[in-house]
């Protein structure tokens, strides 16, 4: 186990170095001291708390959606307002976009598809019981 603990440990300084440095070459190219970063290693709070500031960034966005997909979206909002002079602005609203469900429609599809499931009464009981269920070992969907 303490090997798997050293080669963890080991493979997070070398991210905290290659993002130091990356975070570095941009503060230096952009001349901004606003960071927005998007992806898995930006949802990674200690490497990137740890490397903002030494980068010289005095405020973090980190974009709420695990995937480097939303590239292409800002991709075009910068050619939209930097390569076109547009002056309207966008703020990003939720990370919630697309199509609602009820909870009918969630257990309508749920035992169509014979997933075994929990309806908890309140929050209480729903961190207990998620949490008993993570301790057990249990793999957990959240809808």
């Amino acid at each position: 186990m303490q090997r798997h603990k050293d080669i963890a440990a080991s493979l997070q300084m070398v991210l905290e170095d290659a993002l130091l440095g990356v975070l570095k070459y941009a503060r230096r190219v952009a001349g901004c001291d606003n960071l927005c970063v998007s992806g898995e290693a930006a949802l990674n709070c200690l490497a990137l708390s740890k490397v903002a500031g030494k980068a010289g960034f005095r405020r973090v966005y980190v974009l709420p959606v695990p995937d480097v997909m939303g590239l292409a979206v800002g991709v075009g909002f910068y050619v939209f307002y930097s390569v076109f002079g547009c002056e309207k602005r966008v703020g990003f609203g939720s990370a919630f976009f697309g199509p609602c469900f009820s909870d009918d429609d969630i257990k309508g599809f749920l035992e169509g598809e014979g997933v075994k499931y929990t309806v908890f009464r309140d929050d209480e009981e729903m961190v207990s019981g998620v949490a008993r269920l993570i301790y057990e070992g249990y793999v957990v969907g959240w809808f």
